[in-house]
């Protein structure tokens, strides 16, 4: 059975990355990540994070648009820089080995 994982760190005033909360979840659905954001929301008193940064997918940013629509939502770069080096290679295929020469991150 794949239950994915997920994470709540938080960061305190030592500048330290604490495990606050989490979960496992049945699926990577939309719908899923809204039930588990309005329930952690509901256990934090209503109160909603200043920032929220997680991978690339399009799923958890729905959620978070709706449930969080005043939070700031921020991509980890690790994951962006992955997904340019994965797309590289058949676009290099296509438009030759110089394609993206030009670009560094």
């Amino acid at each position: 059975m794949n239950l994915p994982f997920a994470p709540f760190t938080i960061v305190n005033h030592h500048q330290q990355s604490i495990l606050f909360d989490c979960a496992l979840l049945a699926d990577e659905q939309r719908d899923t990540f809204v039930w588990l954001s309005n329930k952690w929301l509901k256990c934090k008193h209503r109160v909603a994070p200043k920032v929220i940064i997680t991978d690339q997918d399009a799923q958890i940013g729905d959620a978070i648009k709706m449930v969080f629509p005043t939070t700031r939502h921020c991509t980890i770069f690790l994951h962006v820089r992955k997904h340019i080096t994965e797309q590289q290679i058949p676009l290099m295929n296509k438009y030759g080995e110089n394609f993206g020469s030009d670009v560094h991150l």
